[in-house]
């Protein structure tokens, strides 16, 4: 099924995701029943064919309009899609933790958006271009969210000497 065919199909079946007495999330469709059968410890609405969950180990993802975990991959925290500024609510990128602790942007492909995993990535603030970022060798500086660009700190002040 194509990207843009679960964006259909997610916006015809308007699953909705409900916190249960118990606690835990589920989806529910239109008809107000289970839709798939799972629950989770949180869950965010679907955006774009995607949902942010976390999942009953306590661990991050984004699950797709089939209930599977969309990358097959689970972090220690992640941001929704379209969180921050205006190239996040494009849905482009989302921030994440990594399970070893590092943290970076993915798109919606799950993939690295920048190729690198970074000690800290910034809180994406609505409106900002950038990030700021520290790097594993502890250079600091920003990354660009409009295109795969890093540039550290160092580089802007040689820039205005």
């Amino acid at each position: 099924m194509t990207h843009k065919e679960q964006l259909i199909l997610s916006n015809e079946l308007s699953l909705i995701p409900i916190r249960l007495f118990t606690g835990k999330w589920i989806f529910i469709n239109k008809d107000g029943n289970d839709y798939f059968g799972v629950k989770f410890k949180k869950a965010d609405g679907f955006s774009g064919g995607l949902s942010r969950v976390r999942f009953l180990n306590g661990k991050w993802g984004f699950i797709n309009i089939k209930g599977e975990n969309a990358f097959g991959v689970e972090f220690r925290y992640a941001d929704e899609f379209g969180h921050g500024n205006e190239i996040c609510n494009r849905g482009e990128i989302a921030r994440v933790r990594f399970l070893n602790g590092n943290w970076g942007c993915i798109n919606l492909k799950g993939e690295n958006a920048y190729g690198e995993e970074f000690k800290y990535v910034g809180e994406i603030y609505r409106g900002s271009l950038s990030a700021k970022v520290k790097r594993l060798n502890g250079k600091r500086g920003y990354i660009n969210l409009s295109g795969a660009s890093t540039i550290m700190y160092s580089e802007l002040l040689k820039e205005q000497a």
